[in-house]
């Protein structure tokens, strides 16, 4: 990077932050320069000793009842399942929950009402192996009357999809209804009437099945929220809930996704609840709509790692382009994969069983699983970088598999220049003193691969 693009890029993230546009850790080690620098490797150490166990659940995705039509579920169950391996789908995804019919499997008319459904609940629990669904709120809250019939319509759904349902989210994101974000009086009226709803709703829905997993929501970026919503919340009601589903966008208030172990540690003190669901999170919103490129794949990385490191047991991630019917995984046709969805799949197939802290580069990450070690690393710059693992430590002797993720065009959302996957070249070293390294090349600007923000897979074996 020449000093004009480095000012650039830090007053990028400056505005990311700002946009509610996640920016997680600012790349220190990134180059200086596009120009080739394999004179300073940059050396990964993996630090074995203190694993943290990543949740499988962490990778879900939303359903967006608004933008998946009902006739295209099919195509779209097969893009998430084969390309990003995801684990766990929400529905019917957001703010739809609260304008959705569940009668009829139509919306209330409102402004981002689609003219084509999407799919039923029964479709959804079909094709998806685990599903959560959210219930209504928004009519309770705005009329603290209407909370009994929340109640029975909430108690309804248990007795008709409870047994196939894993995670049952009371409302979404009571803290943003009525204007509550801007006018703290709203938010604390909004904040009662939660508690309230809670009270009316979690005991029909238990009483129509006792095994029902129930989440409570929250705003992550307020944990004192949590402490009062527990107050004003019956005892014996607050230890029905099973867990705290949050909203983890970041940026609103100047807080990064680093800052997520410090707030859930609160989260769960406060609470008393030690499982939370991410059941909204994203790298890029509808902010920055042509960046399901490289880049939101890089980010993505550093996302999945925080989340695991704050020990989030279930995720669902939001679309950084919500009129894509894939998620921004895949183009709309479903048939041009878009590094987003590349990424995903990588962590969810490879970055699993135990997360391993690692030294060197802030971006890479390691997980441990089976006996095998994969690292995974994002470069953050256009020029050559030249990489390598210290096996020292790791017991690992040999490269399993190796490759990497590229895009010429880091933001590019067109149909003509898909993200691109090819092998990895990479040399065992044995340096002096017992020494053993393993040594790539990232962005080398060579035929068949990119040469711009080159993502790797290193998978490490015993023998």
């Amino acid at each position: 990077m020449t000093s004009n693009f480095c000012i650039r890029y830090f007053a990028f993230a400056t505005m990311l932050s700002c946009c509610g546009i996640v920016m997680l850790r600012t790349p220190s080690n990134a180059l200086s320069s596009d120009a080739p620098r394999s004179d300073q490797p940059i050396t990964i150490k993996i630090l074995t000793a203190k694993g943290v166990p990543i949740h499988r659940l962490l990778y879900g995705i939303n359903y967006d009842w608004n933008a998946v039509p009902a006739t295209r579920v099919a195509e779209f169950a097969k893009t998430i399942r084969g390309l990003a391996h995801v684990t766990l789908v929400r529905y019917p995804g957001g703010w739809n929950a609260e304008n959705y019919n569940w009668s009829n499997n139509t919306e209330k008319r409102w402004r981002k009402a689609p003219k084509v459904p999407g799919a039923d609940p029964k479709a959804i629990l079909g094709v998806f192996p685990m599903v959560s669904f959210i219930t209504p709120s928004a009519r309770a809250i705005k009329n603290p009357e209407l909370a009994s019939s929340v109640g029975r319509l909430s108690a309804n759904l248990v007795r008709r999809y409870g047994t196939g349902v894993h995670i049952w989210e009371i409302g979404n994101e009571w803290w943003l209804q009525r204007g509550g974000k801007r006018n703290k009086k709203i938010r604390a009226e909004n904040l009662a009437r939660y508690a309230h709803l809670l009270d009316v709703v979690v005991p029909d829905m238990k009483k129509a099945n006792p095994s029902v997993h129930l989440f409570a929501t929250a705003e992550w970026e307020r944990p004192n929220d949590m402490r009062r919503l527990r107050s004003l919340t019956g005892a014996k009601v607050w230890k029905l809930i099973y867990g705290i589903s949050l909203h983890t966008y970041c940026g609103t208030n100047g807080l990064l996704f680093t800052s997520l172990p410090t707030a859930l540690a609160k989260i769960r003190k406060a609470s008393g609840k030690t499982v939370l669901y991410s059941s909204e999170w994203a790298v890029v919103r509808h902010h920055a709509p042509e960046d399901f490129g490289i880049h939101n794949a890089s980010y993505t990385v550093d996302a999945i790692q925080a989340m695991a490191f704050a020990g989030i047991q279930f995720g669902a991630y939001w679309p950084p382009v919500r009129e894509i019917p894939a998620l921004a995984f895949e183009s709309a046709s479903y048939n041009i994969p878009f590094a987003t969805g590349i990424i995903f799949g990588w962590m969810s197939r490879y970055y699993r069983g135990e997360a391993l802290h690692v030294s060197g580069d802030p971006h890479a990450v390691a997980a441990i699983n089976n006996g095998k070690i994969t690292v995974i690393v994002p470069s953050y710059a256009r020029g050559q970088m030249f990489i390598r693992i210290d096996l020292n430590g790791t017991g690992m002797k040999r490269v399993a598999s190796a490759k990497v993720l590229f895009s010429d065009a880091p933001n590019h959302r067109k149909s003509t220049l898909p993200a691109g996957v090819a092998i990895l070249p990479t040399h065992i070293i044995h340096a002096g003193g017992g020494e053993t390294y393993v040594e790539f090349t990232l962005n080398p600007g060579t035929p068949g691969r990119g040469s711009a923000y080159e993502i790797a897979r290193v998978i490490l074996a015993l023998e």
